[in-house]
């Protein structure tokens, strides 16, 4: 039987449901969204998966800046902010909000509380919390959480790292995740999970968080 998910934060009972699944990188983000949305869609319920930076246009600048190209890269880490607030707001209108509307399950890879984690190291967490103060807030959050070093491990593979992968960085990063997950809980809704050990058993405990959370 389907799992029968009911929203929160305001959401009417026709909506749909948005899932956000954030961690650091290397956690398994990508791997474990499409599980998700894979799982959600054998069981009789549509899912739309989707990801942040998204593909619209300050997506696409966000993405040249993360890797290094071109004028991109030197963008301050508050124009960065402002960009990562501004492709939301477009990602929400253009491809998350009909979703819902339509009754889907909204399956994120990252949204607002990789922006508070990976960004309030520079610039000031209540302004960041003020820039996405129109971004509608997930129904549910899935921290990955892994050790650094198990993240590293994972990014042997990648060619090369991009503007936020270095170890020292991650590590602050990933204490920033730990720390606004527990201060934002009830805000973002946020479920931690051990995100170490095989693909499938991690899948096996995000969905008793998704059934457990959203009954």
């Amino acid at each position: 039987m389907p799992p029968r998910l009911k929203p929160q934060g305001g959401s009417t009972a026709t909506s749909g449901i948005l899932i956000a699944v954030e961690g650091i990188d290397g956690s398994g983000l990508s791997t474990q969204a499409r599980a998700l949305a894979r799982w959600l869609g054998h069981s009789g319920r549509p899912a739309l998966l989707t990801k942040e930076p998204s593909s619209g246009p300050a997506g696409r600048l966000i993405r040249r800046s993360l890797r290094g190209h071109g004028a991109a890269a030197a963008l301050s880490e508050p124009a960065m902010a402002a960009l990562f607030a501004a492709d939301r707001l477009d990602h929400l209108s253009r491809t998350v909000e009909p979703a819902l509307a339509q009754g889907m399950v909204v399956i994120s890879d990252r949204y607002l509380l990789s922006s508070f984690a990976y960004q309030s190291l520079a610039v000031d967490l209540d302004w960041l919390r003020h820039l996405n103060r129109r971004a509608r807030r997930p129904d549910l959050t899935l921290l990955l959480e892994v050790p650094t070093a198990v993240s590293r491990s994972r990014r042997q593979a990648r060619p090369g790292d991009e503007r936020y992968e270095a170890d020292d960085h991650l590590e602050l990063v990933r204490e920033r995740f730990v720390a606004l997950g527990l201060l934002l809980r009830a805000e973002l809704g946020v479920v931690a999970v051990d995100a170490q050990g095989p693909p499938d058993e991690v899948l096996a405990r995000l969905k008793a968080a998704v059934v457990e959370r959203l009954p």
